[in-house]
């Protein structure tokens, strides 16, 4: 694992350091600055973690970004995806609100991991209530959909990631892998930021 294509894996989520702000030139790509990530510097959380190194999507076309969604329980500041996935999840917060908003709720929307070391993977996912299509769905059944949706994709993976996280082959080390939250990238895409607990 180089300075030139990772985040440093002493910078974990929660400590007082944090991710560098340059970007990569060697690589091409693009880092989340440090003011993105500052937000979690002071979160209480159960266990140290690491912030899975991705490259930034960059949309083609202009959008209006929406906040990110956040997913936080009562004693931390993340969401066990081995939790999300098998709907055990009565400590997140605002588990019950929906989380998509507007006149025009669209079906779908797109979740895209950039994540280093690996292509780009996207998938669509429903967000509409199926209860009703007014409304969209939870922050539980959105954390749920997303987890099941990384769980396909890393079971087809020989690594996930750069090796030296420990991940793969397949869903090993999926037990290890937290959700903090969904960011806005392009009009109806979200990319999770993703942790590795130790």
């Amino acid at each position: 694992m180089t300075d030139q294509q990772h985040y440093d894996r002493n910078d974990a989520v929660g400590s007082s350091s944090l991710p560098s702000d340059q970007a990569s030139e060697q690589s091409g790509e693009t880092r989340w600055t440090r003011e993105q990530y500052q937000q979690f510097s002071g979160l209480a959380v159960a266990a140290p973690f690491y912030l899975l190194p991705q490259r930034e999507y960059i949309a083609k076309r202009r959008y209006q970004p929406e906040s990110p969604i956040v997913f936080r329980t009562t004693t931390t500041g993340y969401v066990s995806l081995l939790d999300a996935m098998n709907g055990n999840l009565a400590q997140l917060l605002d588990a019950d609100v929906s989380v998509f908003s507007g006149d025009n709720l669209s079906q779908k929307q797109s979740i895209r991991l950039e994540i280093v070391e690996l292509k780009s993977f996207e998938r669509q996912i429903n967000v509409r209530n199926p209860a009703n299509h007014t409304h969209s769905i939870t922050r539980s059944k959105l954390a749920e959909k997303v987890a099941k949706e990384i769980f396909d994709y890393m079971k087809r993976q020989q690594s996930f990631g750069d090796p030296a996280f420990g991940l793969g082959p397949g869903t090993q080390g999926f037990e290890r892998l937290v959700l903090l939250e969904l960011r806005h990238v392009s009009r109806s895409s979200w990319q999770p930021v993703l942790g590795v607990r130790n």
